[in-house]
């Protein structure tokens, strides 16, 4: 029974980490619980009477007067109470986990909001007339603390084979209301190979909601905060990203202006047209429209983001702000070509998290204070039968000559041994099933290893805290029992 208990269990831990996708191995996921449950059963049952056994069997160990209390005491303890032990065991398991995971879900929050109270993006707004409008009315009427505003471009180009980037021409594109569409070589356009669909960014206007690696496991994924420090540039110097390793220079050419390349980016899940270039502020994103619009027959797309911070209660600052916008439908064209994109609200959004997420970390709570208190029902019915299981055969020992200090030694080890050992193979469980949760979370919703690592961390704290209490109590109980019987 040691081994099955031994191979069960590393076999859930095993299986615990080919959990990558939760729609795709849900019957992994089923089956590493139900190993790891049946081989703690196992482990208690069997394996760790079979290790006090062998210490048993050491004779130069077991036969001194602390060693010899103890381990006999053991042995007999984990005989009689080796399946609450990993009853309490499971439970605490699930208290770490169900408290720590849904807790890292409400701690995870902010950092998938905005840093602004509201966020307004104005598409093909040439020169950000329709944005300065609905700056001046936000100014007048909302009064906000701050509004803080970026500049992103895009253009499309030929001359990607070379890098000698030129402007379409005539019978190479389209233009349909308020975008532009490129006809492809099949049709008399441009070949595909030679396409560029570049896009212009000033650093702060980079939004961290989509950096990163999708498909990297969420284990190894660094938070969108330190992705984008990787983008980070001085004045004067360019960060190229693309899927096109050509683009791996030292210098960069657009329309007679030199770039110095800070730093190459590969995006394995870009288009092979499309380049990214991030540039220190809106002046330089202007630069590079100023001199594609000058030698383009068309525009290049601007898109102006305004970010605005609040000084007023939010509530009253969001219907303010909505009255501002009302007559600005979102995607409708608002003067022939420029369009708004969804106005993002940071309180809607929080409270549609908090909504979602809050209803988990209710259910968390609530199954971890339910976990916590049969585990609590346990220790304190086998600390209190043990009581008077023990007190005859203690006073048995203190008549052949056992001292009341080490009657008292025997116990504590007996005690201490016997109630941190669940506590010890429970925060084990939680640890090997760290990478299965992780994967979990971020299905969910919770793209941060560094959250769950630090709910996880917190949660260890408060519950070994919670445990020595209730060690503290029992044990009180227990000696109480042992000096009335005796």
């Amino acid at each position: 029974m040691t081994i099955v208990g031994v191979l069960m269990l590393l076999g859930g831990y095993t299986l615990s980490f080919f959990v990558a996708d939760p729609r795709m191995t849900l019957h992994i996921l089923a089956g590493a619980v139900l190993f790891v449950i049946l081989g703690t059963y196992f482990i208690f049952i069997a394996a760790i009477i079979a290790f006090l056994r062998l210490l048993k069997k050491n004779k130069r160990f077991y036969y001194k007067t602390k060693h010899f209390t103890s381990v006999s005491g053991l042995i007999y303890r984990m005989k009689r109470n080796c399946v609450g032990l990993a009853s309490v065991t499971i439970l605490s398991t699930m208290v770490l986990i169900s408290v720590s995971s849904t807790s890292s879900l409400m701690l995870g929050i902010d950092s998938q909001l905005t840093d602004g109270d509201a966020v307004i993006v104005t598409c093909n707004d040439y020169n950000g007339e329709v944005a300065f409008g609905i700056e001046k009315d936000i100014l007048e009427r909302v009064k906000p603390d701050r509004i803080e505003k970026y500049l992103m471009a895009k253009m499309y180009l030929k001359g990607r084979k070379d890098h000698n980037f030129v402007p379409l021409e005539k019978g190479e594109y389209e233009v349909g209301g308020s975008y532009i569409y490129v006809i492809p070589g099949y049709d008399g356009g441009i070949k595909s190979e030679d396409k560029v669909t570049l896009t212009v960014q000033a650093y702060d206007s980079i939004d961290t909601r989509y950096l990163g690696d999708r498909e990297e496991d969420v284990l190894f994924k660094k938070d969108p905060a330190d992705i984008k420090k990787e983008y980070y540039t001085e004045k004067g110097e360019i960060v190229i990203e693309s899927k096109d390793r050509s683009f791996d220079n030292d210098r960069f050419e657009f329309f007679g202006s030199e770039y110095k390349v800070r730093k190459y980016v590969y995006n394995k899940d870009g288009t092979e047209d499309g380049v990214r270039i991030t540039v220190a502020t809106n002046e330089e994103v202007q630069e590079f429209i100023d001199a594609f619009n000058k030698a383009s027959l068309f525009r290049s797309s601007e898109f102006h983001t305004m970010e605005i911070y609040y000084k007023q209660p939010i509530p009253d600052s969001d219907r303010e702000l909505k009255d501002v916008l009302k007559d600005k439908d979102t995607h409708s064209l608002i003067n022939g070509k420029t369009y708004l994109d969804p106005t993002r609200y940071r309180s809607e959004e929080k409270a549609g998290m908090m909504l979602a997420f809050g209803s988990l970390f209710f259910l968390g709570v609530f199954l971890g204070t339910l976990f916590v208190l049969e585990t609590v029902l346990i220790i304190y019915y086998k600390q209190l039968t043990e009581g008077y299981e023990d007190a005859g055969r203690f006073r048995i020992m203190q008549n052949v000559g056992m001292s009341e200090d080490e009657v008292r030694s025997t116990i504590r080890s007996q005690i201490l041994l016997v109630f941190f050992l669940p506590l010890v193979f429970a925060m084990l469980h939680t640890v090997i099933a760290f990478p299965m949760v992780g994967r979990l979370l971020a299905y969910i919703g919770l793209d941060s290893t560094k959250t769950y690592l630090k709910s996880c961390a917190i949660g260890f704290a408060g519950y070994f805290v919670l445990y020595t209490a209730v060690y503290l109590l029992t044990a009180k109980l227990y000696y109480r029992i042992i000096r009335k019987q005796r």
